[in-house]
């Protein structure tokens, strides 16, 4: 393939060059390099992953070959130069992988914490991606943000995007959360007994039969958690609602239906995060 120059990147001084995977020359400065990365030192000490090291075909400057094509490379070292830092909202999410990877390999950190910012904005749209790459790179406070949102993926689209260690992880995290699902069940029973008045009032005795208004809540909160764990992540909501249900039908369901929602958002507090599992 025939090597093409950089438009950006093609300027007359210069001491050194890069070609991208794709055969496009870069010309830049070691000062600029050396000073926004560790790349020259990597080549020097042999540490280079994915680089091919120095290559002597500009026998006037030195040239090195890198695995990363020129749109990766075409951004990255824009973050090298004196000049405004390029808007990363505009990329793909494609590229914006590829953009952070190449960031922690070369230690670009004026990208890596640009990248960050933008991988947490697409958390919703691709979590188990951002969160393969936050647990690769060992982002933990992305990770442990995006790893709430693959709680209802499917096992194999789990599966097929997680790195094996990081795919480990994630089984022993959803653990936890079908745990605390069951908890959530088991904490209240369908049927209760309540106190006809007020309990610390002499003569008082539970109900002969129980409260229907509490069964009809407690299948209610049954079905808005429908065995899925991630309907915990919309509890508060799902207790609300039992509001209008109960309505002035009965007093002492409130009191339970609130004791029952505080013990779920405790319990919710207490979640390992995925980070502890790494």
């Amino acid at each position: 393939m025939e090597i093409q120059i950089s438009r950006r990147f093609n300027g007359p001084e210069y001491d050194m060059t890069c070609r991208s995977s794709d055969n496009v020359l870069f010309k830049l400065n070691t000062k600029d390099i050396e000073m926004h990365s560790n790349m020259m030192t990597m080549f020097k000490s042999g540490n280079s992953k994915g680089g091919d090291g120095i290559d002597n075909s500009d026998k006037e400057v030195p040239s090195i070959a890198l695995t990363e094509t020129s749109s990766v490379l075409e951004l990255l070292f824009q973050f090298m130069r004196n000049q405004p830092q390029p808007e990363l909202t505009s990329i793909t999410f494609t590229a914006l992988l590829s953009l952070t990877v190449a960031a922690e390999k070369y230690q670009v950190y004026a990208v890596t914490d640009r990248c960050k910012v933008r991988l947490r904005e697409c958390i919703p749209q691709h979590p188990l991606q951002v969160l393969d790459l936050a647990a690769n790179h060992k982002y933990a406070a992305l990770m442990d943000e995006a790893a709430p949102h693959t709680i209802e993926l499917k096992l194999k689209d789990v599966q097929s995007i997680l790195k094996p260690h990081v795919f480990n992880a994630w089984i022993r995290y959803h653990r936890t959360w079908m745990d605390l699902l069951h908890d959530a069940y088991t904490y209240q029973e369908p049927t209760r007994w309540h106190w006809e008045g007020f309990r610390d009032k002499v003569g008082v005795k539970a109900m002969d039969s129980p409260c229907e208004v509490w069964t009809e809540v407690w299948a209610k909160v049954a079905h808005r958690l429908a065995a899925k764990p991630e309907s915990l992540l919309q509890v508060d909501d799902i207790f609300h609602d039992t509001q209008e249900v109960i309505g002035m039908r009965c007093m002492s369901c409130p009191k339970w239906i609130e004791d029952w929602h505080k013990e779920v958002k405790y319990q919710m507090s207490k979640q390992p995060k995925f980070s502890t599992f790494m």
